[in-house]
């Protein structure tokens, strides 16, 4: 369930339990990857596209979870954004 304002309009009321139902449709894939010095930009939070023959990933989405300096590389973790009505890979 979700507290809101009223909502009258069923396009929108729709898109709303679309939202919810996205989010909350599989539980979350992290996933870590070792990364030279210049990813130094990214950060905690950004959203960066993943692409990984092995896991049969092409530009799916991930959010940046975690982020260590290790010795002389970045160790990210992403969290994969799974959207079963957007990608197409099964887990």
């Amino acid at each position: 369930s979700i507290d809101g304002p009223y909502i009258y309009d069923r396009t929108t009321a729709q898109l709303i339990v679309k939202n919810l139902a996205d989010r909350e449709a599989l539980p979350p894939r992290q996933v870590d990857y070792r990364a030279s010095a210049r990813f130094a930009h990214i950060s905690l939070g950004d959203v960066v596209t993943l692409t990984d023959p092995d896991l049969s990933f092409t530009g799916q989405a991930c959010i940046v979870a975690g982020r260590a300096w290790d010795i002389d590389s970045w160790i990210f973790t992403l969290l994969i954004d799974s959207i079963p009505d957007r990608d197409d890979h099964a887990f």
